[in-house]
Parts: C-alpha cells; sequence; structure tokens
C-alpha cells in the first residue's frame, strides 16, 4: 500500500508540475536509525516461525523498531510532513505496545483465500497477530481493507494513513517548490 501511495505522490507532484530530481535534494538526516529499524523488522520476520513469539520478545522487538524509527523521525522533524509521520508512527507504537507488542490484523478484511494461510502466517509473527474480540485499541489496529493492483488485498491501519498522508506531503512539497538549503547553524530555510 505504501509503495502505491507513494507512487501517486510522485504521479501527483509532476501533474502539478514538480520536478522528481528535487527528491534527491532532501537532506534526509539520521539515515542510520531509520535502516535500523527496517532491518529489526526484516529480521523478526525472517525469525518468525522459528521462534516462539512471546510478548516479552514481541515487546522487545516492537521497541526497538519503534525507537530507532523515532529516532530517525526526530533527526529529521523539520521537514514537511513528519508531523503527521510522528502522528501515525506513534499511533501504531499504541496499538502494538498495549496488546502484547505486536500489530492486531483483522483476518474479517482479507479474501476468503486468504484467511488461513494468514492466520497461521500471523501465529507465528514476532510482529502482528490475529485481531481478538479481547484486545484493546483495535480501532488502531489494521482493521482497513485495501485492494491492490493485480488482486492482491491487504490491511492496514489508522496510522499507516497518517503516516502515508505525511510522507505524500513531503513528496508533492519539495517536487513542487524544493528544498531550501540548512543554514550554518543547522536550521532548514
Amino acid at each position: 500500500m505504501f509503495a502505491v501511495l507513494l507512487l501517486g505522490s510522485v504521479l501527483i507532484g509532476l501533474a502539478l508540475g514538480g520536478e522528481i530530481s528535487r527528491l534527491g535534494n532532501i537532506p534526509v538526516r539520521g539515515a542510520f536509525w531509520i535502516i535500523g529499524s527496517y532491518c529489526v523488522r526484516y529480521c523478526a520476520q525472517f525469525l518468525s516461525g522459528k521462534v516462539e513469539p512471546t510478548p516479552a520478545l514481541s515487546v522487545t522487538v516492537a521497541l526497538l523498531c519503534y525507537g530507532t524509527l523515532l529516532l530517525g523521525i526526530r533527526a529529521n522533524y523539520r521537514l514537511p510532513g513528519m508531523k503527521a509521520v510522528l502522528a501515525g508512527t506513534l499511533m501504531n507504537l499504541a496499538v502494538v505496545i498495549v496488546n502484547s507488542g505486536r500489530m492486531p490484523v483483522s483476518l474479517e478484511r482479507l479474501s476468503p483465500d486468504a484467511v488461513l494461510p494468514e492466520a497461521a502466517r500471523l501465529s507465528a509473527s514476532l510482529t502482528h497477530q490475529a485481531l481478538l474480540p479481547d484486545m484493546r485499541l483495535t480501532f488502531l489496529a489494521d482493521v482497513f481493507r485495501w485492494s491492490m493492483p493485480f488482486g492482491k488485498v491487504s490491511v492496514f491501519s489508522v496510522g499507516d494513513v497518517v503516516l502515508a498522508v505525511g510522507a505524500a506531503i513531503l513528496v508533492i512539497t519539495v517536487m513542487l517548490r524544493g528544498f531550501p538549503p540548512a543554514r550554518d547553524d543547522g536550521r532548514i530555510g
């Protein structure tokens, strides 16, 4: 979903007369933290099915993943759209932490042929789990359906939407007006 929305943002930026080359001028800081967050997440996906997804392990993975991502967001907070990126990230973190470190996922939103394989995958996942009635903050869980191109169905959360809006604001703003250079004192503009 996120990749499709980013591509859509680029297309909107181009349609409004923006320049795609300006995206290369975004002064991303703390890239190490952002990359580290995704490394933690992919390591957790690799370990899914190989280790038991205990609450302690899942909370540890969530805190490492979101903690490093929040450090990366903090380093880039002055960029356009980053307040929305932060808000979406905090929404996702809240629902994950109150549900034993794993994002609840609504199986009801998936296509019928995908429910059983997804339920099996979620039971072994360190980062996601099937949504159950006794879970908390379920309005922030992955409960919304997105039909991807070529028929793939995905679910997403309100936090994902807010985060994607922030990323779209960044892409479109930079494509339309460029990015002001950093000043000597480190401030932008």
